[in-house]
């Protein structure tokens, strides 16, 4: 795999040459997130936008309803317990921080929940390029994919969850970063990162499991 300065010099490069399509599909991401029903499968699609974008080829409208499309039901897989994860730990961490427990504990706790959910969303970021691409769609095995990859690629995975928290901090302080880039410049690296991967693997015959 390319060294991890090198991929993300990539990532930016793709996202630049598609930016004013790409920031169309995150405005109508974040739209759909604000309708619940199709927030998982607007998700996928622009996963699946930004997979065709990593691989050299350009981001279309068409491709992302399309995809919303096939998407629709079978993204609830993935949808369903993500939701179910970040409504706990962001529940877990907003109580800490306003209920009656004693300090320190109450802000340790609170940073420990904060931190799973980050963590968990930073996996995502490396599990949706895998499901959209992998034949077989169960996303248990796209997780264990992800994991695996983060796992023999450390300063990668260190390097993208400093730039996933740094853009997520601009986001709090400038909203329309949410509407207008976070989703799809954050899908677009994890995409590069795993199609480099996945090149890695097939130059050397190897592959990721399969079960």
């Amino acid at each position: 795999m390319d060294k991890p300065l090198k991929l993300i010099g990539k990532a930016l490069r793709a996202y630049w040459d598609e930016a004013f399509t790409l920031m169309v599909l995150n405005l109508i991401w974040l739209v759909a997130q604000v309708l619940i029903i199709p927030g998982p499968a607007a998700t996928a699609a622009l996963f699946y936008v930004t997979h065709r974008v990593a691989r050299g080829q350009f981001a279309r409208l068409s491709d992302f309803w399309g995809a919303f499309n096939r998407f629709f039901l079978s993204s609830w897989k993935w949808g369903a317990p993500n939701l179910l994860v970040v409504l706990v730990l962001g529940y877990a961490a907003y109580f800490y921080a306003l209920g009656p427990f004693p300090q320190p504990y109450a802000f340790v706790l609170m940073c420990l929940n904060l931190v799973l959910l980050a963590g968990w969303l930073f996996l995502q970021l490396f599990a949706l390029p895998f499901w959209v691409d992998q034949a077989d769609q169960r996303v248990g095995l796209a997780l264990r994919n992800a994991v695996v990859m983060l796992a023999h690629n450390l300063r990668l995975a260190a390097l993208v969850f400093a730039i996933m928290i740094a853009l997520l901090a601009l986001t709090v302080a400038f909203w329309i970063l949410l509407g207008m880039v976070t989703v799809a410049l954050l899908a677009m690296v994890g995409n590069t990162a795993v199609a480099a991967q996945l090149d890695a693997l097939e130059q050397t015959g190897d592959s990721m499991p399969a079960e």
